[in-house]
């Protein structure tokens, strides 16, 4: 991996998800977060990581996927709002030529945030900690897959064939 030792993720069925995360994201006072991680891949398509309620494929609700949309082939981080709408905050690249990159996906009180080695490249600002999608039980982080498509993004694959590295949720 970048550093040390990284997951490597190859197609279906590799991914890895983890314990139970709730409190996180459980109500507005818990839904300002930041996940981080490096990566690198030579395939824009499949779920870099993904927020679901399940542990296991095909969960019932999902959202905060960083993955790659599907009309541009650009990395893009996508978030749903208590509602159901789709926000998306797109990069201008795909970043999918086997070099390492360190993506960092932010929801805050002002909206979210995708930044790539430290700039920004993405954002949106109809979406907020306080106006996006909570979870009232369990939450997993799904990390090299997806638990379930969602509308525009992936392009083409729930599963990623990246190497991934030091993934962190604050």
């Amino acid at each position: 991996g970048k550093i040390d030792g990284g997951l490597q993720f190859g197609g279906s069925p590799d991914y890895a998800v983890s314990t139970d995360l709730n409190p996180w994201r459980s109500d507005s006072s818990h839904n300002a977060w930041t996940v981080e991680f490096w990566f690198k891949t030579n395939a824009n398509s499949g779920y870099l990581f993904q927020t679901a309620n399940s542990a296991s494929p095909a969960a019932g609700n999902f959202d905060a996927y960083i993955s790659w949309h599907n009309t541009s082939g650009n990395l893009s981080f996508a978030l749903r709002t208590s509602g159901g709408a789709q926000r998306i905050a797109e990069s201008g690249n795909s970043y999918d030529d086997n070099a390492w990159y360190h993506v960092a996906a932010v929801l805050n009180s002002a909206g979210m945030y995708l930044y790539v080695n430290g700039s920004e490249v993405g954002s949106n600002t109809s979406i907020s900690a306080s106006t996006a999608k909570t979870y009232s039980g369990s939450l997993y982080a799904w990390v090299g897959a997806a638990s379930q498509f969602d509308s525009n993004m992936g392009n083409g694959s729930k599963y990623s064939t990246a190497v991934m590295d030091d993934v962190r949720i604050t």
